[in-house]
């Protein structure tokens, strides 16, 4: 399957210089008993807000940052008082934003109705969840996994927004050919091929992750490396079907890719 042409470069993250402006700090996230990984608490600068998502039949509150560009610019100060603005990539609230393509992924998952609870589910990079938030509504086993140090505290407080149970997190970096985290039936990922290296990394993290059988579904804004891993995936037997989902994306809409890589 020939994707490129559809595909085009996204740009890549640029951070804003420091503001001059005070910044504003909110309360820190309570940290209630749910998640199987207890994080410790963090502190953090970011304005908060809680928005309601509608995936289909489905209403969610979902509690993120209040706006990005002024989230990575207080991280940068905090990081420049301590001299630190080198940490500012691996640091930056990415995870933080409810980005078109994990809505797109949430909608296509929606669409294909309730989901086999016996059927373990892995969504890698998850930063705030959405979409397996959407799988457990669905009815599905989870797992949610991210490396970010401040992921946990915003899922406590998505999962009880949602008056969801518990669901296993794990703490993981899919870039590190290390990571170990057992076998899954599916595995999910929205917007996780934004550098070149992610093309390898994430094709050996899905071999080592994914039952015989097993199925993965990738969800992209548009970005250059989709076709690279959907090349990739072919050349270890996957097929692949691509679809679009539209979704809300700041005033308007935005069409996502969605890949179903089936073995």
């Amino acid at each position: 399957m020939i994707i490129r042409a559809a595909v085009t470069q996204a740009a890549r993250p640029t951070y804003p210089k420091p503001s001059r402006s005070p910044r504003r700090r909110v309360q820190l996230i309570e940290i209630a008993a749910g998640l199987t990984h207890t994080p410790a608490v963090s502190r953090h600068p970011y304005n908060l807000i809680e928005s309601t998502e509608r995936i289909g039949t489905l209403s969610l509150k979902m509690t993120c940052v209040r706006d990005f560009d002024e989230a990575v610019n207080d991280l940068y100060v905090d990081l420049q008082a301590r001299g630190e603005e080198e940490q500012l990539g691996e640091l930056c609230p990415f995870f933080a934003k409810l980005w078109p393509a994990a809505r797109g992924l949430s909608l296509f998952l929606v669409s294909e109705g309730p989901m086999d609870p016996s059927r373990r589910v892995l969504e890698v990079g998850c930063g705030l969840a959405l979409p397996g938030i959407v799988a457990t509504m669905l009815g599905a086993s989870v797992t949610l996994s991210d490396f970010h140090d401040l992921v946990p505290e915003f899922l406590q407080k998505n999962l009880a927004n949602n008056s969801l149970p518990d669901v296993t997190y794990r703490k993981a970096d899919w870039r590190d050919p290390k990571t170990t985290l057992g076998k899954f039936d599916l595995v999910i990922g929205s917007d996780v091929l934004y550098d070149r290296q992610h093309v390898a990394d994430l094709t050996r993290f899905v071999l080592v992750h994914l039952n015989p059988g097993g199925r993965v579904l990738i969800a992209d804004p548009g970005r250059a490396y989709l076709q690279d891993f959907t090349t990739c995936l072919q050349a270890s037997g996957f097929s692949a079907e691509i679809g679009t989902m539209r979704v809300a994306d700041g005033e308007g809409t935005k069409d996502v890719f969605v890949v179903d890589y089936r073995l």
